[in-house]
């Protein structure tokens, strides 16, 4: 529980981060040498943090938003490496996925989500190539660098840092948002 000063109603949040979930694509065979690391990385079950128990990444994000919509969350942050590399085919698995749930969700993106590795480009263009290519639904219509929203009378603050670095519009923004009341 999070306690914001004369706030009086409440906000029912989950964050999930780290998904890494992974799809190969027959569309997109030539760009699985620079994401054949990370997928197999992720493509075997893997021993729960905390549980006694091995799951895959896609029932683990599936556990995830059943738990969310049994919980009633009203709202999901996605906060970076949903997954693995920007194959379309698991850009649109998760996406479907979040849409059956009914719950809104804000996402901003890390590293993983946009890059595959070895592809030439500077981070940026690469990160610019990827949301245009795949990942611009996972926004619901945000800026993908930098956004806020009010939900609740709770303004959230989305700003992309997945490069390493925040540019000087990404600045400007944030300080604007520290403004308001």
């Amino acid at each position: 529980t999070i306690k914001i000063p004369d706030f009086k109603d409440s906000l029912k949040i989950m964050q999930i981060t780290d998904a890494h979930i992974s799809i190969e694509d027959e569309k997109e065979s030539d760009l699985m040498k620079y994401g054949e690391r990370m997928h197999k990385a992720y493509m075997n079950p893997r021993k729960h943090y905390f549980l006694d128990i091995n799951k895959t990444t896609f029932e683990y994000l599936d556990d995830l938003l059943l738990k969310a919509k049994n919980e009633d969350i009203e709202l999901l942050l996605l906060t970076g490496d949903i997954v693995n590399f920007p194959s379309v085919v698991s850009v649109k698995y998760v996406y479907d996925r979040l849409m059956k749930t009914g719950i809104p969700w804000l996402y901003i993106s890390g590293n993983h989500d946009w890059h595959y590795e070895g592809m030439n480009g500077s981070l940026d263009s690469l990160r610019k190539t990827w949301i245009d290519k795949s990942l611009l639904p996972l926004y619901n219509g945000f800026n993908p660098l930098f956004y806020s929203t009010i939900i609740n009378g709770i303004n959230f603050v989305g700003i992309d840092n997945s490069t390493g670095q925040v540019n000087d519009k990404q600045v400007a923004f944030l300080i604007d948002q520290l403004k308001r009341k």
